[in-house]
């Protein structure tokens, strides 16, 4: 008897094989190919060139890079300056750098330059690194992370040293991108 089931079981198998492969010929219709009927359809997009339809590339940091940069001038009796820039109004920008350079400055000097970004009701200071030396002809220091501020706010770079002496100038650079806001 178990030769008897063998020899049904491999019938069977055979049967289900066969109406497999007669479901899959006649599932092509008569077009004697495997690609799919594609049929054309017009999309008409209706919104204004001043409010674009959004779409995922509107993430895209590449798609509105932004830099500046701001000098700083402190006078020789002074140990402090600050200088600004204004974010374009109906965007954010996205600070994703910051690095500075001093130029004449004074023997035994430290520095400190402060980035100040606005959120909401939020002015917030921002401390950079400060460098390990300042032997060097153009000492200076840099930093990467985010910094958030609001469309149409300042910007505020500021720097401060220990002493004075020179009028020294120091130069900031900024980098990041814009991100359009509603």
């Amino acid at each position: 008897m178990s030769v008897f089931v063998d020899r049904i079981m491999k019938a069977t198998g055979t049967v289900a094989l066969a109406v497999i492969a007669i479901l899959l010929v006649a599932g092509r219709g008569n077009s004697g190919t495997a690609d799919p009927e594609t049929a054309s359809t017009n999309v008409t997009v209706a919104n204004p060139i001043t409010r674009p339809v959004p779409s995922q590339a509107t993430d895209n940091p590449a798609l509105r890079p932004y830099m500046t940069s701001v000098t700083i001038a402190i006078d020789s009796s002074s140990t402090e300056g600050s200088n600004s820039f204004q974010v374009p109004a109906g965007q954010r920008l996205v600070i994703q750098a910051v690095s500075y350079i001093q130029q004449n400055y004074t023997s035994g000097e430290h520095l400190q330059v402060d980035v100040y970004v606005q959120v909401g009701d939020v002015f917030q200071p921002f401390r950079m690194p400060q460098p390990p030396t300042l032997t060097a002809p153009f000492p200076g220091a840099g930093w990467t992370g985010t910094l958030y501020a609001d469309p149409g706010t300042s910007v505020v770079v500021s720097s401060g040293r220990n002493v004075t002496g020179t009028l020294e100038h120091d130069y900031v650079y900024i980098s990041g991108y814009l991100v359009p806001v509603g």
